[in-house]
């Protein structure tokens, strides 16, 4: 009994192992196509440095909205630059008059100290 049990475990994988020589001994070959394909599409993961820029500013460029939508905001960057570094006397007047004060009523002292500190255990 003992030796029919060990048969029959045996028996499974002798079959399998008939089947794994089989596939040993021909190995599967991709075709032309298949290869061509595979090295398609290597190349397009793959590319030189100024390929993949380019390609990043064209998708930028079309998720921005195209042409039209860069220039609008080179615009928009060019008079930021402007007006943070020459501003001029006409923004200070309509902060003063949306505020509706003086300029002491703009600002503020970040540099307060201790002011923090003393809430440490406050809370």
């Amino acid at each position: 009994m003992m030796g029919e049990q060990s048969d029959i475990g045996k028996r499974p994988e002798m079959e399998l192992e008939t089947y794994f020589a089989a596939a040993r001994d021909t190995a599967p070959v991709p075709d032309a196509a298949l290869l061509g394909r595979v090295l398609m599409d290597a190349g397009r993961v793959r590319l030189p440095w100024h390929r993949r820029l380019v390609r990043r500013w064209r998708e930028m460029r079309a998720a921005m909205g195209g042409a039209p939508a860069m220039a609008a905001l080179g615009c928009a960057l060019v008079v930021g630059l402007w007006l943070g570094v020459a501003r001029p006397d006409g923004v200070a007047l309509i902060a003063a008059n949306v505020v509706g004060g003086d300029d002491a009523a703009v600002m503020v002292d970040v540099m307060a100290g201790d002011a923090f500190a003393s809430l440490e255990g406050a809370f």
